[in-house]
């Protein structure tokens, strides 16, 4: 019916604008914790993950490189990292 096609738009629209939402306090939130602690691993994983699904391969690589400095030698994301950091410097 097209009330209920009305709706379903409405609402999916509405989930849209909230995630999209969601994701841009996220971003704002890992910020703040890198200028409290640029070393934050976490912190970098994020923005790393960020910088590259926004396309900003360059910003990604920083923050790939920098986390692998932070990171314990034993520590097993250190090769899928260094993955990540040879597919971005093919590209």
């Amino acid at each position: 019916s097209p009330i209920f096609l009305t709706f379903s738009i409405f609402f999916d629209f509405s989930m849209f604008l909230i995630c999209v939402y969601i994701y841009n306090v996220l971003i704002k939130r890992n910020m703040k914790i890198l200028n409290i602690n640029g070393q934050n691993p976490d912190g970098l994983f994020i923005a790393g993950l960020i910088a590259e699904k926004k396309g900003d391969y360059q910003k990604a690589l920083i923050y790939w490189e920098n986390l692998l400095k932070v990171l314990p030698e034993d520590d097993s994301a250190i090769q899928s990292i260094k993955k990540r950091i040879l597919a971005l410097k093919k590209d």
